[in-house]
Parts: C-alpha cells; sequence; structure tokens
C-alpha cells in the first residue's frame, strides 16, 4: 500500500525470521535502550529527508509510511532476544534515570513491561492506512482476516467463532470504503462544495463581508531575473469573465494541453503559439522557484511566450488564459520566457462584455458619469478611471461592507448591492473590490475586461538578489483588450497604498520560516540535479555499509544459538510437583500466561505485583523448593504447613479477582 512492497517483504522476513534460525542474543535493558536511540535517529533523519523531497501536504503520510522500516531495531531485540518483554523506561530518558535512581538506592522500581511486537503489528496497520496509494479493494478485507490471523494465533478466540464476524466486518469494510469514495466523487464534482483546492474556473471573493483580510506571510515563489533585467509588475494565475453571485467564474472552462518545442536543446512549453522560434531566445527570461502541489495554476506575465525547465509535467491552458501544471515533484524550478509585446490570449468572448445582475444600473451610472466613452482611445479611459480611484476612493484591509439584498436581485428601494455601497457610499475596500467595479464599468464603456487574480511582485530580498511573492503579496486586478493593438494589457485600478502594507518588517520566526523554505527548496533541486545523484548515493552509502558493519560486528560477537531441534525442548528428568502448583490456573487468571524461560516461582511474584501483597507466599515459596530440590524428604509437618499456605493464598486470589471483576 505504501509503494514500496520489497520493502515490505524484507521487513516482514526479518521479523519473522526468529521462528525459522537459531541464533540469539541476551539483550538486557541497555540493548533495548541502545535500539531505541538508532531507531529515533533513523526517525529524525527520514524525517529531515521528506522534509526536503515532499510537499507539505503529502510530508506526514510519507513519514508514516516508513515506520514500519525505522522501527525494525526495536522488532529485532524483541524477536531475537531472550527476553519477551521491552520495559517502557527504554523510552524515556527521564524513567530511565528514575529507575537508575532507585536501583541505586536500593528501592523497589516498576515498570510498565510490554511486547514490543504489537506496537510493531499497530504501526504497520497505521502506516498503510495513511499510505498514498491505499487504492485496492483488498485493503479493508485484508486487514480484517490479517487482526483475526493475530486473534487466533494468541489463543483467545476460536475460528469457529471467529469466522462469522469477521465475515462480516469485511463486509462492512468494503461497504463502508466504497461509499466513502463515492461521497468523495461527489463532493469534487460540487455536491456539497468544493474540496479546499485551486479552482482555476471560479474564485470565491470577499466583496459583501465584513470584517479583517488577514494577509499570509508566507514565501509562496521566489523570483529571479537576468542581470539587469526587471520583472514584470503583475504575474497572473487565473483570469475570470463571468461576475455571478459575488463570485467569478469561467463558463468555457476547458483546458487543453500547450505544445512543446525544443530551442537549443531544451524543451519549451509553449504558451504563445505565434511568437517566432527566434523570437524566444531574444525573449525576457525569469526563474520561478517553489514549493508546489499536485497540480498549481503557474503565476505568469499577460506576454508569456514559454516556460522550461519542467522535465514531464504536464501543462495545460484554457481558453482565457489561465496556465495548469501538474507537475513530477514537490519543488519546481521553471525558466519563463516573456516579452512586452503581445499577450499569449488572444481570443475573445461576448462574457467579456457582460455586465448583469443587481450592479447593472450603478455601474451604467458610474460609466456615464465618467464619461468614459467619450474618451477615444483606450488609454484615456484607464488613466481617467484609475484617477477617479486614487480621488475618491481608499485602500482598506478593514471591511465594513455587508451585503444587503440577495444575491443577484434587489428587494426594495433602500436595498443596496456591496458594490452598490463600494460605488457610491463606503468607497473604501480591498483589491476585490477595485478589479470587480472596474472590469464591470469598464465593460460598461464598451471596452472588453476580464478579472485577473495573481501576485504584485512588490518585495525584493537584497541578500539572496531575488523577488519574493508572499501570499500578502496576492492581488486582484483588470485585463482589458486593446483593440489597437490586438492584445491583452494589465490594468490595475488599486490604489498604490496596497503595497504599504505587504512592505512592513517581518517578524524574526517569519524570517527563520523563509530561511527554512529556501534551504528546503535549494537542497532538493541540488539532490535531484543528475549531476550530483551520484554524489548522494555515494554518501548514504558508505553511512549505511559503515552503521551497518558497526551493527553486525557487535551482534556476532554477542551472538548465542539454540539447541538443536525444537526451540524449546521439554525437561527429562522427574518432575516433582507440590500443593503451590495448584495456584497455577488462578495466576494465570490474574497476569496471563506464563512467557517462556520464566520460572513459576517468578510467576507467582508477578501474580502478587500484580494483585497486591500475599501474605505467606515468602514461605510457601521456600517451603515449595525444599520439597522440588532438597535432597532430604520433607517432614509431615511441613507438607502439612504448605498446604495451608496454599489455601491461605488460593483464597487471597480469589477474593482480588472478585475485587478485580467487580470494579
Amino acid at each position: 500500500m505504501t509503494g514500496r512492497p520489497l520493502i515490505g517483504l524484507l521487513c516482514a522476513l526479518f521479523v519473522e525470521g526468529s521462528h525459522w534460525i537459531r541464533l540469539r542474543w541476551n539483550f538486557n535493558d541497555s540493548s533495548y535502550e541502545s535500539a531505541w536511540q538508532l531507531s529515533f535517529i533513523l526517525m529524525v533523519l527520514t524525517s529531515v529527508v521528506i522534509w526536503l523531497d515532499e510537499s507539505r501536504y503529502t510530508a506526514v503520510l510519507v513519514m508514516m509510511g516508513w515506520l514500519p522500516p525505522i522501527l525494525i531495531p526495536l522488532q529485532f531485540v524483541q524477536s531475537y532476544g531472550m527476553r519477551d518483554s521491552v520495559q517502557l523506561t527504554a523510552f524515556s530518558l527521564l524513567a530511565r534515570r528514575s529507575r537508575l535512581r532507585s536501583e541505586r538506592l536500593g528501592l523497589i522500581h516498576q515498570s510498565v513491561a510490554f511486547n514490543f511486537g504489537n506496537v510493531t503489528f499497530v504501526v504497520t496497520l497505521l502506516s498503510t492506512a495513511v499510505a498514498m496509494k491505499v487504492e485496492s479493494v483488498l485493503y479493508l478485507p485484508g486487514l480484517v482476516v490479517l487482526s483475526g490471523w493475530m486473534l487466533i494465533a494468541s489463543g483467545r478466540c476460536r475460528f469457529a467463532s471467529l469466522t462469522p464476524l469477521l465475515v462480516v466486518c469485511g463486509g462492512l469494510a468494503v461497504a463502508g470504503q466504497q461509499g466513502l469514495e463515492e461521497l468523495e466523487k461527489w463532493v469534487r464534482r460540487g455536491g456539497i462544495g468544493q474540496d479546499g483546492r485551486f479552482n482555476p474556473n471560479m474564485q470565491d471573493t470577499r466583496i459583501g463581508q465584513r470584517g479583517q483580510v488577514l494577509l499570509s506571510q508566507e514565501v509562496m515563489w521566489r523570483l529571479t531575473t537576468k542581470q539587469g533585467q526587471l520583472p514584470p509588475p503583475l504575474l497572473s494565475t487565473a483570469t475570470f469573465s463571468n461576475f455571478v453571485g459575488l463570485k467569478w467564474r469561467n463558463t468555457r472552462s476547458t483546458f487543453a494541453e500547450v505544445d512543446t518545442r525544443y530551442v537549443d536543446g531544451a524543451r519549451h512549453f509553449i504558451i504563445n503559439e505565434k511568437v517566432p522560434q527566434d523570437d524566444i531566445r531574444r525573449s525576457h527570461e525569469l526563474h520561478l522557484r517553489g514549493s508546489v502541489d499536485k497540480s498549481f495554476a503557474m503565476p505568469l506575465p499577460v506576454s508569456v511566450v514559454s516556460m522550461e525547465g519542467l522535465g514531464d509535467a504536464q501543462v495545460e491552458k484554457n481558453l482565457v488564459g489561465t496556465v495548469q501544471v501538474k507537475p513530477e515533484a514537490s519543488v519546481v524550478d521553471a525558466k519563463v520566457r516573456w516579452t512586452r509585446g503581445v499577450a499569449s490570449s488572444r481570443n475573445m468572448d461576448v462574457n467579456d462584455f457582460h455586465v448583469a445582475g443587481a450592479d447593472e444600473e450603478v455601474v451604467r451610472q458610474v460609466a456615464e458619469q465618467l464619461d468614459l466613452r467619450e474618451l477615444a482611445d483606450l488609454q484615456s479611459k484607464l488613466r481617467r478611471l484609475k484617477q477617479w480611484y486614487l480621488d475618491e476612493f481608499r485602500y482598506t484591509l478593514d471591511l465594513t461592507i455587508r451585503q444587503q439584498t440577495p444575491i443577484g436581485r434587489r428587494t426594495g428601494d433602500n436595498a443596496t448591492s456591496a458594490l452598490e455601497q463600494f460605488l457610491t457610499e463606503v468607497r473604501a475596500g480591498h483589491c476585490e473590490y477595485f478589479a470587480t467595479s472596474a472590469t464591470l464599468i469598464l465593460r460598461a464603456s464598451g471596452v472588453a475586461a476580464r478579472y485577473t487574480t495573481g501576485f504584485g511582485v512588490v518585495e525584493k530580498s537584497d541578500n539572496q538578489n531575488e523577488y519574493l511573492l508572499r501570499g500578502a503579496h496576492a492581488h486582484a486586478w483588470v485585463r482589458v483588450w486593446d483593440e489597437q493593438k490586438q492584445t491583452w494589457l494589465d490594468f490595475d485600478p488599486t490604489p498604490p497604498s496596497w503595497m504599504e502594507g505587504n512592505l512592513a518588517g517581518l517578524s524574526w520566526s517569519q524570517k527563520i520560516k523563509d530561511a527554512l523554505k529556501r534551504l528546503r527548496e535549494d537542497f532538493f533541486l541540488w539532490r535531484t540535479n543528475p549531476d550530483n545523484e551520484m554524489v548522494v548515493v555515494m554518501v548514504v552509502s558508505l553511512f549505511a555499509i559503515a552503521l551497518g558493519l558497526v551493527v553486525v560486528r557487535r551482534l556476532w560477537r554477542s551472538r548465542s544459538r539454540l539447541e538443536q531441534g525444537s526451540r524449546i525442548t521439554a525437561f527429562g528428568g522427574i518432575q516433582q510437583n507440590t500443593p503451590l502448583h495448584d495456584l497455577e490456573s488462578l495466576v494465570l487468571r490474574c497476569v496471563g500466561q506464563r512467557p517462556v524461560g520464566m520460572t513459576y516461582v517468578r510467576w507467582l511474584r508477578a501474580a502478587e505485583d500484580e494483585s497486591g501483597e500475599l501474605k505467606g507466599l515468602d514461605e510457601a515459596i521456600r517451603l515449595h523448593q525444599q520439597w522440588r530440590f532438597d535432597t532430604k524428604p520433607v517432614g509431615k509437618p511441613d507438607q502439612q504447613r504448605l498446604r495451608e499456605l496454599v489455601e491461605s493464598l488460593e483464597h487471597a486470589l480469589r477474593c482480588k479477582l472478585s475485587e478485580r471483576q467487580k470494579t
């Protein structure tokens, strides 16, 4: 289920090999502590590698998939040791110090002991349950069968009584799995909402919602340019054509894969098919580097030409110019070619002139008030509209406008929509208000316009000589059609004051996060570079070989071998039973099955530890040992005394069991 069946098979053979081979080691508490320290070190190293390799959405799941082999050292000392339990103090430094202190002072220290095989079993089930490839219909029934196998092997369940229960559980598991899969598909289709990922065909807005707009300081992308070149001021991730119900949508949302072309030996994904190959060589360049999910929208300038450095990723583009990428790796380092000329998307649609709904009247009134239709050229219209916003409006992240009407219609003379309040009364809002209203006003003035989202390039890191695109730099603006040049242009109606809040000083914690993110991305790209793969493999292999040699050498020197034949051989001499053996059934109910290799007397002591002090146990054990092993016959008074003590102990144990059942 984790996609690593060979490693899973090797781990299974390693664990079960203790039933087939006779090599054993007399591991003590220090051995368990060393095994835990080794597993902990492996866990830390694996976490670092996974953090560097995987995206933040999958790192925890991948780490869970690696837990079973990471815990193999602990399972080794359990399976191939002489003891069948591990002390809980092996996993805690403070608990170990407390135990050593008690031993030094002669105090009694009670520690919890457990079989680590149960932990391995549970961790294995958990790692497969959260694995990235859990798609087989056999998974849940197989899980039920394995659980039943374990219960039967433990002797706590009978096959005849357990089989019907396993069948019912397996059927419920399959039905539940299929039901959840169908529910997930229904949710993704829009049954009860979106799945939380970026949707290139629909954009929610905060228009009509009150409250503070929170800005994330997380770095989404890092941008670098050639020496002497300036980056474009705006990089768009998506463009929309219809404003319906306070949301922007695309009605024609079909994505198609873009063509590829090799230029100077490099594979280019062609975004603008009209640009000749020679113009690609002469175009501007910028590098975009960032951590990505399985599918994302690439932030690109309006006049993007091509992209390279994406390997075998799948690149798609829709009719309004949104470019969607499905990458191979969790970190992308793409080179983007762009010009200051023709935009990559040249088509127009009837929706680019559409103004409808409750805001149509107020939008047309504003367009008439500004006399935008009377201006001859596009640039004059854009300058007048931008100046109007600068003179009459204020940018703010503290939103006070509330939608007063049902979305899409009026309910009375005094009821006003959120956009109408913004244009006529409040005149303060964030970029979504400015971009949405400007798009509709330009359409009412006869200019084709689209709503666009993306990032503003406003922050430069001088230390690394790169531009940073943070979540706080997310922005909305307008893309307008220039009829004279037959191309789309970016127009930002939001007052420039929106940049001031984004350029505020960063906290020290955010600077640390930025440095860690930069380290992760740069190391991932260095490690996955074909020129460096051999170095990485050699370093890891040498470390693994050295560690393996040290462990194997120490194990080989301390090995033991079980006797030839069966793993456990019965005593061949005359067995002398005493009345103390009559307590076996009660002790079994108190502390469970006697572990292999544990003496009967030590087992009785465990019952005392479990049930509390048993009066007369020490004397009974002394007489029991004398009866069994003393060369002189035990006298009748001592025999009678042992029987009396056994009766007293039996009564005490039954009382303890009765009290336990009541509680």
